[in-house]
């Protein structure tokens, strides 16, 4: 589930059309798309977040402000993983579950003394991995070349 590896790219079972929803070719790397059942005021606030969390990377590195950095990068974390552009394959899941996870994400996002947690609870009251971690198995997201 989630991250794209090398034998992605030779499936012969997925729909070109289909593939095509689900990721965007920049340069010749593919680029997880934002999930398409998103409402546009959550992508534009999530993406929002995401370009000033961006730019709070960039800013805290030049500072070598390492504290900062890791602080921006859990926030491109959570509003990556509010656009189902990170985790668990939005197109596996079910529309609800993932409507859910944005608007937790967004409201996280939108109060940022809750990014200091180092779980979150699902909804039977377990814990499920921060934001900032991955799960057991699970590799970081690299576009596939």
């Amino acid at each position: 589930m989630g991250g794209m590896n090398r034998s992605d790219e030779a499936r012969t079972d997925v729909d070109d059309t289909e593939d095509e929803d689900r990721y965007l070719i920049i340069r010749g790397r593919r680029w997880r798309r934002t999930d398409p059942a998103l409402g546009a005021d959550v992508v534009r606030a999530l993406k929002s977040h995401l370009g000033r969390a961006r730019s709070e990377v960039g800013r805290a590195g030049r500072d070598d402000d390492q504290a900062s950095v890791r602080s921006a990068r859990d926030r491109v974390q959570l509003a990556k993983e509010g656009l189902g552009e990170r985790g668990p394959a939005w197109w596996e899941r079910p529309e609800d579950e993932r409507r859910r996870q944005a608007a937790d994400r967004l409201a996280r996002l939108e109060r940022p003394d809750t990014l200091a947690r180092d779980t979150d609870t699902d909804e039977d009251g377990g814990e499920q991995p921060h934001h900032g971690e991955r799960p057991e198995g699970m590799d970081e997201e690299r576009p596939a070349k």
